[in-house]
C-alpha cells in the first residue's frame, strides 16, 4: 500500500478533483495535498488552526514555520496550504517561458504545481499574497528556479503577489518564542481544566497581573499556583494559552525569560471575546 499511495493517474487527480481538493476556503477548504498523500522530506505537521477552524497539513516544518510567522503578522483572514495551480494555465506559461513542465517522477502526467501557502487580507475586494516555501539550499537547482518562474508568472497573470520564502527570511527568535507557546493553544490537550474552569482562572490571572507588573514571569506563576492551590505549572499553562490566543502579547523579537517582568505582557481585551466564544472543546 505504501507505494501505491503515492502512484499518480489522470483518474486520481479527477477524483482529488470531484473530492473538492484545493477548493473552498476558511473552514471548508480542503487542502490539494494532505500529509498522508505525500512522503515527507521533512517533519511534517497537522495543526489545528484557530484562524480558520480546520486541521491544516503542513509538509515540512519550514513551512510549519512560515505559518506560525504568517499567523504572528496577524491582518488576515485565511490561509490556505498546497493550493493547486490550474494546469491548462501552468502549461500554457510553461510552454511560454520555455520551460519543460513539471510531471510526476516515472510517469507521463504533467504535475498540479501547487503553492505552499496563499494568505487572504480582508477587503472589498480580498488581496492575497501567495508564498512558495523553500530551503534556501533548494535554490541552487536549475530545475527548482523554473519550477519557481511558472508559479510566479501564474500568480502574476491573477495579480497576486507572490514571494518565495527560505529559513534565512525568518528571526530565530520570534520563531523560538512561537514554538514555546503553541503547545497550549488547545486547552482540550490539559486534562487539569474544563473550559469553563480554565475561563474563570484566566480571568483571574489578568486581573492578578495589573497588580503584580513588578514581578517576574516565574515568581507570578509560582505565586498564582499556590494563591488558588493550583498544580505547580497550571498558571504557566492558562497563561500561554492565552499568548497563543492573542490575549496576551509580548515583543516576539525578544528571547523568552522566565525571569522577564511582567510589565511586558499588554491585554488585548478584543482577544478575550475569542476566549469566551470558544464552545468546541467545551464540556
Amino acid at each position: 500500500m505504501g507505494r501505491s499511495r503515492y502512484k499518480w493517474t489522470e483518474a486520481k487527480i479527477w477524483k482529488w478533483v470531484n473530492e473538492g481538493r484545493g477548493q473552498g476556503a476558511g473552514a471548508g477548504y480542503l487542502p490539494w495535498l494532505r500529509v498522508s498523500d505525500v512522503p515527507s522530506k521533512g517533519f511534517s505537521h497537522r495543526i489545528w488552526g484557530e484562524l480558520t477552524h480546520r486541521v491544516h497539513h503542513l509538509l515540512s516544518h519550514l513551512e510549519y514555520l512560515v505559518y506560525l510567522w504568517c499567523l504572528m503578522q496577524g491582518g488576515l483572514c485565511d490561509i490556505r496550504e498546497a493550493y493547486p495551480l490550474n494546469r491548462q494555465d501552468t502549461r500554457r506559461i510553461a510552454k511560454i517561458l520555455g520551460l519543460a513542465h513539471p510531471r510526476y517522477p516515472g510517469t507521463r502526467i504533467d504535475v498540479v504545481m501547487t503553492t505552499d501557502l496563499l494568505l487572504t487580507r480582508p477587503g472589498d475586494p480580498a488581496t492575497y499574497i501567495a508564498l512558495a516555501v523553500k530551503p534556501s539550499s533548494q535554490l541552487a537547482d536549475p530545475r527548482v528556479i523554473e519550477k519557481l518562474a511558472i508559479e510566479r508568472a501564474y500568480w502574476l497573470e491573477h495579480g497576486v503577489t507572490f514571494y518565495v520564502v527560505t529559513e534565512k527570511d525568518l528571526p530565530e527568535v520570534v520563531l523560538h518564542n512561537f514554538e514555546r507557546i503553541r503547545f497550549a493553544m488547545n486547552l482540550a490537550m490539559n486534562p487539569s481544566f474544563t473550559v469553563a474552569r480554565a475561563r474563570k482562572l484566566q480571568h483571574d490571572l489578568l486581573g492578578h497581573l495589573t497588580l503584580r507588573q513588578s514581578c517576574t514571569y516565574e515568581g507570578f506563576c509560582t505565586e498564582f499556583d499556590g494563591k488558588l492551590g493550583l498544580d505547580t505549572g497550571d498558571s504557566h499553562y492558562l497563561l500561554t494559552n492565552m499568548m497563543a490566543h492573542g490575549v496576551l502579547t509580548f515583543d516576539m523579537e525578544r528571547a523568552w525569560d522566565v525571569r522577564n517582568s511582567m510589565s511586558g505582557f499588554r491585554i488585548c481585551r478584543d482577544a478575550l471575546d475569542k476566549l469566551a466564544q470558544e464552545e468546541r472543546f467545551s464540556d
